[in-house]
């Protein structure tokens, strides 16, 4: 499934359906660091308010990182990074 493919209405409850999974999950988000590993179209529906309106704090680290493979060198980087410590 692409959220390209969903209408608004369905994006938004796909974002409520995510929502109420990890409240499901996690008996509170109040303080708890969410990345969010995707692109706008996956938070503008509500995913990203919801998640900040029950104190979850919500990093986006690919937010200014345009197009595919800047992305992917990104995460190769990470890689690096993590394969040295």
């Amino acid at each position: 499934m692409a959220m390209s493919d969903l209408s608004a209405s369905e994006c938004r409850a796909w974002s409520q359906c995510v929502l109420n999974e990890l409240r499901k999950e996690f008996s509170s988000l109040q303080g708890t660091v969410i990345d969010i590993h995707a692109g706008k179209r996956y938070i503008e529906y509500g995913l990203e308010k919801g998640l900040s309106d029950a104190g979850a704090i919500v990093r986006r680290p690919l937010a200014r990182v345009v197009g595919i493979g800047t992305q992917c060198k990104w995460y190769r980087n990470q890689l690096a990074v993590v394969s040295r410590e």
